[in-house]
């Protein structure tokens, strides 16, 4: 074997130590610094969502003093209908239908009065009518029953044409409004 001259073996030496230190950094520094890394990073997120959510607690009471209000105006609205129970409100709707119809040329067939249907916080009153009327009285009487104070809305029609009267039509239709139910 052959002696390594100075040179070479300095050479080695120090490829040598810089391979020791190289292998010390990737198996001991390098998990420990990209452990931090993460840690460092966890924590700024953690931080910005802590800024968050205190802005959102801060806004809380903001929130409540609206939703509060809200619930006070709607009490006062006076788009819903009015009554001690379900039945006397399809009543009043019923007599007004038959008010409005009248007024304006038609003539009811048949009226009912069908059961209230609970949806959220409101209950829902439903007429079925039956009338004959020509296309110009429909017109007037659909547009004073969407028009009314409360309101009311038109659902299910159904138009057929009558042989017995020239311009005169069978209309069946539901008219509903929407009634506040006591909350608890």
């Amino acid at each position: 074997m052959t002696a390594l001259g100075p040179f070479p073996r300095r050479f080695l030496a120090i490829a040598f130590l810089v391979g020791a230190v190289a292998g010390v950094w990737l198996l001991l520094v390098q998990p420990v610094s990209d452990r931090f890394e993460s840690h460092r990073e966890s924590i700024a997120r953690s931080q910005e969502l802590l800024v968050g959510y205190l802005r959102i607690g801060g806004a809380r009471e903001q929130l409540q003093r609206q939703l509060d209000a809200a619930r006070r105006s709607r009490e006062g609205m006076g788009g819903f209908l009015k009554g001690a129970s379900a039945e006397l409100v399809g009543a009043e709707v019923q007599r007004k239908v038959r008010e409005i119809t009248d007024a304006r040329g038609g003539e009811l067939k048949t009226i009912q009065i069908l059961p209230s249907e609970a949806e959220d916080r409101f209950s829902k009153v439903t007429v079925k009518v039956m009338m004959i009327a020509d296309a110009e009285s429909l017109q007037k009487i659909f547009y004073a029953l969407e028009a009314a104070m409360p309101f009311l809305f038109l659902d299910n029609l159904l138009i057929r044409a009558q042989y017995r009267r020239s311009g005169e039509m069978e209309i069946r239709y539901d008219v509903y409004g929407y009634m506040q139910v006591n909350e608890p």
